[in-house]
């Protein structure tokens, strides 16, 4: 329209006038309207920022849910010690603030062993208010069926904590009930299969030879 304007504009001889002047009108009235907007968004930000936390949280329930209760069915459970000394082998774990943990232990369930762990799994209770501040994973866990990982997460137990993926979010905490029954017999269940290395003992300083009189 502003091209088809200008043209007449220069056949009229009044291109310098009437053209700048629709220009700055149409420029004003967008202004207007960005700035409206902006104003309007301002004003009813906290609104808006409440909306966000609540699909962000909602979908944290919904992951939970499908990852918790509603995981579909397991064939296989690989089992997996995690520490920070070996970051070269992480097989996707993480650790705090989302960092590679490193795997030392593995053994890979099947069978009834596998279902074993599923349910005990299913049965947690799970919710963002059962999650401490630290996160030390010990254990990860990819659930899978058909060659192919359903659900992989880092549990710590300590901090009744684990990885959730959650879309469009990617990777993100969620806590659970870690001194429930199904809680500890899990935590159990998963040390008799692949055991957590035993804490070294603190090294002890050399005693000082006895000083001659």
């Amino acid at each position: 329209m502003a091209i088809v304007f200008c043209a007449r504009a220069v056949t009229g001889g009044t291109f310098a006038g009437s053209c700048m002047k629709a220009w700055k009108r149409r420029t004003l009235i967008a202004l207007g309207v960005l700035g409206s907007l902006a104003l309007a968004f301002y004003l009813s930000r906290n609104f808006w920022l409440r909306q966000a936390r609540a699909y962000a949280l909602g979908r944290i329930v919904m992951a939970s849910e499908d990852y918790g209760r509603n995981l579909p069915a397991i064939d296989t459970v690989e089992v997996f010690t995690l520490d920070d000394a070996s970051v070269d082998h992480t097989q996707g774990f993480l650790g705090v603030f989302f960092t590679p943990k490193g795997t030392r232990g593995h053994k890979t369930l099947i069978g009834q062993d596998a279902q074993t762990v599923s349910e005990l799994w299913r049965h947690l209770r799970f919710g963002h208010e059962y999650a401490a501040l630290c996160f030390s994973p010990v254990y990860g866990l990819q659930f899978k069926q058909g060659g192919q990982i359903i659900f992989q997460t880092s549990v710590c137990w300590d901090c009744s904590g684990y990885t959730l993926p959650v879309t469009p979010f990617g990777a993100t905490g969620n806590g659970f009930d870690s001194h429930s029954p199904n809680a500890l017999k899990l935590f159990e269940v998963l040390e008799q299969h692949v055991p957590l290395p035993k804490p070294q003992p603190e090294a002890k300083m050399p005693a000082e030879p006895a000083k001659t009189q």
